[in-house]
C-alpha cells in the first residue's frame, strides 16, 4: 500500500522535470577530414555520405577467476578496429576514396599503406575521434544501376583516440556517486 501510494504521489507531481531536454540529430553535425600524407586531404560535413559506422575490435576489459575464487578484473591493451563509410557512389568522398585506394594499392613505397588518418567531430554529441593507422580494408562493391547507389568503403584503424564532452553539473554529480560507490 505504501508503494502505491508513492507512485502515485510520484505520478501526481509529474516526472517532466527528469526529462532530458529535447535534441535533434542532423548528419549535417557530422564533421571530418580524411587526410594521406601523398594523396591531400578531403574534408566533409556529411554531404554525399550516408552513414558512418564505427567498430572497436575485442574486449576491453575481462574478467578471470583466481585460485581463491576471487574475480581478477583486468584491461586489455586490445586496439584498432573498422571505419565502414556508405557513400554516394557519385560523390566526391568516394572518388577521394577511390583514388586514394588506387594510389595506394600502386605506390611502390610499402609504407604509404599505412599513413592515412581520419578526424571525426560530432557536433551535437560533441565526441571526436581520431583515427591512426588507417588502411583500406579492399575496394569497395561495385553496383551499377539505373539510380546512383550507396557503396561502402571499409576502412581499418590501428588505434583511435576519443575524446568525450565533459560532464555537464547533473552527469558530474552521477560520476562522483559512481567514483563513491568503487572507492576513489
Amino acid at each position: 500500500m505504501g508503494i502505491t501510494s508513492t507512485v502515485n504521489l510520484v505520478g501526481s507531481i509529474g516526472l517532466s522535470m527528469l526529462k532530458p531536454p529535447r535534441s535533434t540529430y542532423s548528419f549535417l553535425d557530422l564533421s571530418g577530414v580524411i587526410a594521406h600524407p601523398t594523396v591531400g586531404s578531403y574534408i566533409f560535413t556529411g554531404q554525399g555520405i550516408g552513414q558512418i559506422n564505427i567498430s572497436m575490435n575485442g574486449e576491453k576489459t575481462f574478467h578471470e577467476i583466481d585460485i581463491y575464487g576471487n574475480v581478477i578484473i583486468g584491461k586489455s591493451p586490445t586496439g584498432g578496429g573498422s571505419l565502414s563509410i556508405s557513400c554516394q557512389q557519385t560523390s566526391n568522398i568516394y572518388q577521394w576514396l577511390s583514388s586514394t585506394y588506387l594510389f595506394i594499392v600502386n605506390s611502390t613505397v610499402q609504407a604509404d599503406w599505412a599513413k592515412m588518418g581520419a578526424i571525426l567531430r560530432s557536433i551535437s554529441g560533441r565526441e571526436r575521434f581520431t583515427f591512426k593507422g588507417l588502411t583500406f580494408n579492399n575496394y569497395s562493391e561495385m553496383q551499377y544501376g539505373s539510380d546512383g547507389g550507396m557503396v561502402t568503403w571499409k576502412l581499418l584503424f590501428a588505434d583511435v583516440e576519443i575524446l568525450a564532452p565533459n560532464p555537464t553539473d547533473a552527469g558530474a554529480a552521477i560520476v562522483n556517486k559512481v567514483k563513491s560507490l568503487v572507492g576513489i
